[in-house]
């Protein structure tokens, strides 16, 4: 595996970072803890090295495609991330790649999820607003804490499984979305797609 580290020293303190993950193509991205203030990103393949990016500052922490011409490239990357860190934002874009988050919480002001043709499992947001838009996607995600919670979804499933959500907006075009917890508002679109609130179905 192709290994590379980035220390974050008393010279580059996080100072609640934004976090951008982009991937326009076929690789998957599994984030977990790494138990110390580092920020690290192994290669299952060295030639992934080429084409991904890793940038990291006080506060962004950015990994993306170096260019626009990667259709072929497919593998799997590990992003490893310190324990308890707050960031602004988190944002995480993929086509045709998985996320998994098993092993990583995030706790973050705003989330942004758009995920095409790859699915994504999330252990644990807290957030003040969440915003989910997939397409031919499955997206699960264990706990979720939040103000406001937008889910959009066409043609896949959305499922969460503890939730506490003031404000919950779904939109649905042939997917199914379930969501469970203590949600104190609620309001619902689909075509085509069933949405379940604690498990009572919503009749539009």
């Amino acid at each position: 595996d192709y290994v590379i580290t980035v220390k974050d020293d008393d010279q580059m303190n996080f100072d609640k970072p934004e976090l951008s993950i982009e991937m326009p193509f076929d690789v998957d991205v599994i984030i977990e803890s790494n138990g110390n203030n580092e920020v690290s990103i192994d290669y299952d393949d060295d030639k992934l090295s080429n084409y991904i990016q890793l940038s990291v500052s006080k506060k962004a922490i950015d990994l993306s495609a170096k260019g626009a011409h990667l259709k072929n490239i497919d593998g799997q990357i590990t992003l490893s991330l310190p324990d308890n860190l707050s960031y602004k934002s988190v944002q995480i874009s993929t086509v045709s790649g998985d996320i998994d988050c098993d092993d990583y919480g995030f706790i973050c002001d705003k989330f942004k999820l758009e995920s095409v043709s790859g699915d994504c499992n999330f252990k644990f947001i807290k957030a003040e607003d969440v915003s989910f838009d997939i397409v031919s996607s499955d997206t699960t995600v264990e706990n979720l804490d939040c103000q406001y919670c937008k889910l959009n979804s066409v043609d896949g499933d959305i499922t969460i499984e503890k939730s506490i959500i003031d404000h919950l907006k779904v939109n649905t075009v042939s997917g199914d979305v379930n969501v469970d917890g203590q949600i104190a508002n609620s309001s619902s679109d689909t075509i085509s797609g069933d949405i379940y609130i604690n498990g009572e179905k919503k009749k539009i």
